[in-house]
């Protein structure tokens, strides 16, 4: 199948088979109810779905490790990634990304009793980030001099907090935040210090999908349906800066990630 049909591959087979977390509360995770994962990221797929392949559109929805993300579509195991997938200039070159679909940024959370407030105060610490992440590149980059540790997740960096084993655990602001607000052992340390923003991942070369969904992100944000998921996973009251990155395209988005990435 040539990349060019990937969209004619997908409505053929009657649905999108879709790489997602299973392991980050807003975004993915097993719901314990029925062993189904949801989320935002699973919302904002099926609306998309809908727009493409009309009413009562079918997902397969395949879970994936951070570190596996980009390679469950480079080697095409799936049709898109939909996995708290930061644009980057790197990531561009190895993938093509849809506009952009949420913006977060990248904060750190510290033990109650920490002297620490911001990434600054890091330069000489042992910071967790999760594995083959952008966190963990931002951490290498900004503080040269720290002692990395790249954990699997964000279960695997607050233990690793209580355990002693890294002064701060660094990854997107929101996760933190859940983090934060379930265990108070623990606390968010400065405000996000990264412009980062997601994407939904393609195979290069996959133009035909990757069009079609820049048009369902348009169409869900026509009908409602990204508002009432992001009110739902995210938060209640909408963003006053939405107009300015939903539906930014990648290119700039990364330009704008990378030009954070030197801000002090």
């Amino acid at each position: 199948m040539h990349a060019a049909d990937k969209l004619t591959e997908i409505k053929e087979r009657g649905y999108m088979i879709v790489a997602v977390r299973n392991d980050s509360p807003r975004f993915g995770s097993i719901n314990p109810e029925n062993n189904e994962i949801t989320g935002f990221d699973v919302d904002i797929t099926n609306a998309i779905a809908e727009q493409i392949l009309g009413e009562n559109a079918k997902v397969e929805f395949v879970p994936v490790a951070q570190a596996g993300r980009i390679a469950s579509v480079t080697t095409d195991r799936v049709d898109m990634v939909a996995a708290t997938l930061s644009i980057t200039n790197d990531r561009l070159r190895e993938v093509d990304f849809s506009n952009v679909y949420i913006r977060v940024g990248q904060s750190l959370i510290v033990p109650q009793d920490s002297k620490v407030n911001d990434v600054n105060d890091l330069q000489d610490a042992t910071v967790c980030a999760p594995l083959g992440s952008t966190p963990e590149m931002v951490i290498r980059n900004r503080l040269p001099k720290a002692q990395v540790l790249a954990l699997n997740g964000d279960s695997e960096g607050l233990m690793a907090i209580k355990a002693g084993r890294c002064d701060a655990y660094s990854t997107g602001f929101l996760s933190l935040m859940d983090l934060a607000k379930a265990d108070p052992s623990v606390r968010l340390a400065g405000k996000p210090f990264t412009y980062e923003t997601f994407g939904l991942a393609f195979k290069k070369g996959d133009d035909s999908l990757r069009e079609a969904v820049d048009a369902a992100l348009t169409g869900i944000d026509k009908n409602g349906k990204y508002d009432d998921a992001y009110r739902k996973w995210i938060a209640e009251t909408l963003p006053a800066d939405r107009e300015e990155w939903l539906g930014l395209p990648p290119t700039e988005a990364a330009e704008r990630y990378a030009a954070s990435l030197t801000s002090k």
